[in-house]
């Protein structure tokens, strides 16, 4: 099962969780602001896209399309 957290990747309990999961086989990524190295895990940095002449929109559909990405990547995401 692949997995996506959204939350720090400092804090304790949510390193644990996610190390466990991995542990179990599951593919377990965690999105956050201030990306912090988890065993196992796979750390990502949430940035929205700046505009751009692919992504032109403003900054509410730009934000909604990079979530939904996420959405189509994992199988559960967690807030």
């Amino acid at each position: 099962m692949r997995i996506c957290f959204f939350g720090d990747a400092r804090n304790v309990h949510l390193r644990n969780v996610a190390r466990r999961l991995a542990a179990r086989g599951h593919e377990v990524a965690v999105v956050c602001h201030k990306p912090a190295e988890i065993a196992g895990v796979t750390v990502e940095r949430f940035r929205v896209p700046e505009p751009s002449l692919r992504q032109p929109f403003r900054w509410a559909t730009r934000w909604a399309r990079y979530l939904g990405g996420f959405l189509r990547r994992f199988d559960c995401v967690v807030l």
